[in-house]
């Protein structure tokens, strides 16, 4: 079978069968399997460079948690003594002794304290030795010292060498210089192992290095990035995301703390990820081919086993058109084509029915549009009434009671979906349960007056026909005026008219007329008079086009709404509906 169009060569439906059929089975596949690896590269980047860049935060919150705490204690020190209390006091020097000890457990860590003389003697250690990382021949130049005497009263730091415990290694020093610049001083450290900082806040697969602004590596888990005499390899102080060194590929994250004192760089090893990430694209992009390559064989297969069925239904199709119904369709096919031939058969049976049954279509549907339309509660009304009794409650019980008995009313009247025709008696009652619970609300700005004709009271009416105009009233003229009247007349003539005034500040032509127009639209989505809208739906749809809603309002004086309704008593048949009444 084919297919031609003006100025193309044929086209086979067989060929247009089979690249669909490739078309939504290998491109499918395809892009779920890109998705799919391009999530596991996303997740993995994301995974390589969180536990990356939380292994840098964690050393650099204990260095910087280190330096300020240590540093905070030598100065409560400092401002607690003087040089005259510390000279010759030994009860004073193991105090301080005992508080350092104390001070140091409670921080967690490993660490030593120290109290030096002018002479750099050792007055108090909690240490069995001289300080590792002082030179036998500190003096007033020694590092620290210098930054001490530069600046008194201020807690210094620097990594020094440190070789009493672990040879080769760093130590975190803080200290405060304790007198004045003339006379007896005393010089106050803590010294912290270095490498203790780096092993007790990254146990992960990260390699930290801890370096100066020198670039002087202070401490570090590895030894990758340092270079002979203790300085870090130039590569690193590249800033780059990705690091190439010694046959290795690292994700890299720098930060500076302490003013620029300290760099912290962490390093994640990328090779084996980046190796799997090549075998898992060769392994992608086979599944992507052994899928290709069974799609197409599968594709051809399937059109031309199913081309000479379709062959067959677009003749019958043919024949209907022509006008033919009594053509019917016989697929041996036992598959989903088989479906087809059925509902053929079946349609050409039923199209008469199917015509007769329209007309009950279209009844049920505008009796399913006027439930969806009844169904249209204002929700605003229910909050703020629940909202007025919250407060209601507490001051005035009794009619906080009341409206409570009133908005039950309500609530079991509006969501009755059973009945669709009230009387008119029975709509008046649930208008002024709702009055009821307005008045309470807007107290002595709401009055109302209500008038009607006795004989109308067990005319049937659509339900809920009220509350929209009043709501609608209350809206649009409670906040014009202090005070709003609301009447509504009732009479019976040759039709029901139900006539509901307002006092309020009314519209001007111009508004009135687009009101009016927006009454006329057939489908109408905008939330603006969806009351009065909704209203006048019903009437037309459940009485017809000759009765429904008109509003007249005039600017300063007010606004009219009037419905006209059929007069249909309860218990009777519905009359004819054709004849009209003047309002």
């Amino acid at each position: 079978m084919k297919f031609g169009v003006k100025g193309a060569g044929p086209i086979h439906f067989r060929d247009e069968i089979r690249r669909a059929l490739i078309f939504y089975t290998v491109i499918p596949v395809a892009v779920v399997v890109l998705a799919f690896f391009a999530f596991f590269i996303f997740y993995a980047h994301s995974s390589i460079m969180e536990v990356n860049q939380e292994s840098n935060r964690l050393v650099c919150g204990e260095l910087e948690r280190m330096v300020d705490s240590y540093g905070s204690e030598l100065i409560r020190m400092w401002d607690a003594d003087s040089t005259e209390r510390l000279q010759g006091n030994p009860s004073r020097l193991r105090q301080l002794q005992t508080e350092a000890i104390r001070f140091i457990d409670s921080m967690h860590s490993q660490a030593d304290f120290y109290i030096l003389n002018s002479r750099f003697e050792v007055c108090v250690s909690t240490a069995e030795q001289r300080p590792g990382f002082m030179p036998p021949d500190a003096g007033l130049n020694w590092g620290i010292v210098r930054k001490m005497r530069s600046r008194p009263g201020e807690a210094v730091f620097e990594f020094t060498s440190e070789s009493t415990k672990r040879e080769n290694q760093k130590a975190l020093v803080v200290g405060a210089q304790l007198g004045a610049a003339s006379g007896e001083r005393y010089y106050l450290f803590f010294m912290v192992p270095a490498r203790y900082l780096v092993d007790t806040t990254c146990n992960r697969p990260v390699q930290v290095v801890v370096t100066n602004r020198y670039h002087d590596v202070c401490t570090s888990n590895t030894n990758s990035f340092t270079m002979e005499f203790g300085a870090a390899k130039p590569e690193i102080r590249q800033k780059r995301a990705f690091l190439s060194l010694n046959d290795e590929w690292y994700y890299q994250y720098e930060t500076d703390i302490l003013g620029g004192e300290i760099n912290v760089y962490t390093f994640t090893p990328v090779k084996n990820a980046m190796t799997l990430f090549a075998v898992d694209i060769s392994i992608f992009l086979l599944v992507i081919l052994l899928i290709g390559n069974i799609s197409v064989f599968g594709a051809t297969r399937v059109a031309r086993s199913k081309t000479a069925v379709i062959d067959q239904i677009i003749r019958a199709f043919e024949k209907v058109k022509e006008g033919n119904l009594n053509t019917p369709l016989n697929i041996g096919a036992e598959d989903e084509l088989s479906v087809i031939g059925d509902s053929y058969n079946l349609m050409l049976e039923s199209l008469k029915e199917q015509i007769e049954r329209n007309n009950q279509v279209v009844r049920e549907t505008v009796y399913s549009e006027i439930r969806q339309l009844e169904s249209q509660f204002n929700p605003h009304f229910l909050f703020n009434t629940l909202e007025t009794i919250k407060f209601t409650v507490k001051l005035e019980p009794d009619i906080a009671s009341r409206m409570i008995v009133a908005l039950s009313a309500i609530l079991r009247y509006s969501i009755n979906s059973q009945i669709t025709d009230v009387t008119l008696e029975e709509d008046l009652s649930y208008i002024e349960s709702y009055l009821t619970i307005q008045k309470y609300r807007f107290e002595d700005s709401l009055f109302t007056d209500i008038q009607v004709d006795k004989r109308a009271l067990d005319c049937i009416v659509p339900k809920l026909i009220f509350q929209p105009v009043i709501e609608n009233a209350i809206k649009y003229g409670i906040g014009e005026t202090e005070v709003l009247t609301i009447r509504i007349c009732v009479t019976v003539a040759d039709c029901l008219l139900i006539r509901v005034q307002d006092d309020g500040d009314g519209m001007s032509r111009e508004k009135l007329e687009e009101l009016r127009n927006l009454m006329k639209e057939e489908n109408r989505t905008g939330k603006a008079h969806f009351g009065l809208y909704n209203i006048n739906r019903r009437i037309k749809l459940m009485y017809g086009a000759q009765y429904g809603v008109d509003i007249d309002s005039r600017q300063g004086q007010g606004t009219s709404v009037s419905m006209r309704l059929p007069v249909r008593h309860k218990g009777e048949k519905k009359h004819d509906q054709g004849s009209d009444c003047g309002g």
